[in-house]
């Protein structure tokens, strides 16, 4: 048993190996790979431009700015309910009616 030893009830070997220098264990650069690979590609510094089917020219900046901030809620309607209302004021009829009826409900039943 050359280079083979017995110590103790355990066996241990040597190794013959060759002189290695360090050297980083990172691979190198893959062959045929870009640089950017890993950058992120931004926007130009210069304004987007606006597609030709989006129309503000009629526009009123900040025209519910001032009703938004009084508190008032925004509710967005599911389609077949926006189409039995034309606009805001015939949703706030129905709504003020049907208050009415629920004060009136809850009245009875104390």
């Amino acid at each position: 048993m050359s280079g083979v030893q017995r110590h103790s009830g355990s066996l241990s070997s040597h190794t013959a190996s060759a002189v290695t220098a360090f050297a980083s264990s990172a691979p190198g650069r893959r062959p045929g790979a870009r640089e950017e690979t890993m950058k992120t590609r931004r926007q130009s510094a210069g304004v987007a431009e606006m597609r030709k089917e989006y129309d503000f020219s009629h526009g009123i900046r900040g025209k519910y700015a001032a009703r938004l901030a009084a508190g008032s809620r925004v509710v967005v309607l599911d389609p077949d309910v926006a189409r039995v209302f034309p606009d805001s004021k015939s949703v706030n009829e129905v709504l003020r009616a049907l208050a009415v009826l629920f004060k009136r409900r809850s009245r009875r039943a104390s």
